[in-house]
């Protein structure tokens, strides 16, 4: 957070990161949309993912991107995503 408070642009948006991260290694909904997860049944996913926590405003102030460009982004993984059989654990998050 202080590189942030000194300016540094990549240091906003790795805070909002490490939060969302953080908030789901805890069992909580991720509130900017920056954690991505692939379910080893194929596909991709931002759940849980609180959308109503914070307003757009706010998320691109933090260079996390508005909903919009969430939505976006998660269609451009699913396209990425071939199904694969599911044995119900998760290959990781990005």
């Amino acid at each position: 957070m202080r590189a942030a408070g000194l300016g540094h642009k990549d240091a906003e948006w790795i805070a909002a990161a490490t939060l969302d991260r953080y908030l789901q290694s805890i069992g909580q909904p991720q509130i900017y949309g920056t954690q991505y997860r692939f379910p080893n049944g194929g596909g991709v996913t931002m759940e849980p993912y609180d959308r109503a926590f914070l307003v757009d405003a706010l998320r691109k102030a933090l260079s996390a991107g508005d909903l919009a460009s969430r939505e976006r982004k998660l269609a451009e993984y699913a396209k990425l995503v071939a199904p694969a059989e599911d044995d119900g654990a998760e290959v990781g998050s990005n």
